[in-house]
């Protein structure tokens, strides 16, 4: 069974919903720190 994750930008806009497999899922712990970094830009 997989799980339907959305994924955000750092203002709490949605960008994405992807399915994963729940092996990939794990909870977050309290001495874990959130990092920003940019999104590749896509060329058309």
């Amino acid at each position: 069974m997989g799980c339907v994750l959305e994924v955000y930008n750092a203002l709490g806009e949605s960008i994405a919903v992807v399915t994963v497999p729940r092996s990939a899922v794990e909870p977050l712990a309290a001495d874990e720190v959130f990092a920003v970094r940019r999104l590749a830009e896509t060329r058309e």
